[in-house]
């Protein structure tokens, strides 16, 4: 089952997935925090961080309006995100699918495959999505995710 968690920027949706996910035996997945202005990938389990924003001197960036990513974080993100898949977790979470998605970039090869295998009739686990409210209609479009449960708030799940 295929969750999209959706609301405004800078609303909190990174927090109250955070908190969500400790309450939540099993879950894993990756957090997009910001923090201190710098924007961060966080493994749900294990609470590692690594630094998303393209650093000086790094030649592959991944842009996106007044943003600038790591192609290589995102790609670790990638990796990590499928390898999660593969241990059959009962709660996946990805925070989160924009812009760059949409462009085929940052978590899109993630994204493709997890759809797939979250969207087929026999599979009883949940992966939950950040979307942000603005994108929610080109990104459900865009990955076939009509249909799926779009929340405001965690609370009811």
């Amino acid at each position: 089952m295929i969750i999209l968690f959706s609301r405004p920027i800078r609303t909190g949706k990174t927090t109250e997935l955070r908190d969500w996910c400790r309450r939540r035996p099993g879950a894993c997945g990756l957090l997009m925090p910001d923090l201190h202005g710098t924007r961060m990938f966080e493994d749900v389990a294990s609470g590692n961080t690594w630094v998303a924003d393209c650093e000086e001197g790094e030649s592959s960036c991944l842009e996106v309006g007044r943003f600038r990513f790591s192609a290589a974080a995102f790609g670790k993100a990638c990796n990590l995100l499928l390898a999660m898949e593969n241990r059959k977790p009962p709660v996946l979470v990805v925070d989160e699918a924009g812009k760059l998605e949409l462009a085929g970039k940052g978590l899109f090869p993630a994204l493709s495959i997890l759809t797939d295998i979250y969207s087929g009739p026999y599979n009883d686990r949940l992966l939950l999505i950040v979307v942000r409210d603005r994108l929610l209609q080109s990104l459900t479009e865009y990955f076939g995710w009509e249909g799926s449960l779009v929340v405001p708030d965690l609370s009811g799940l």
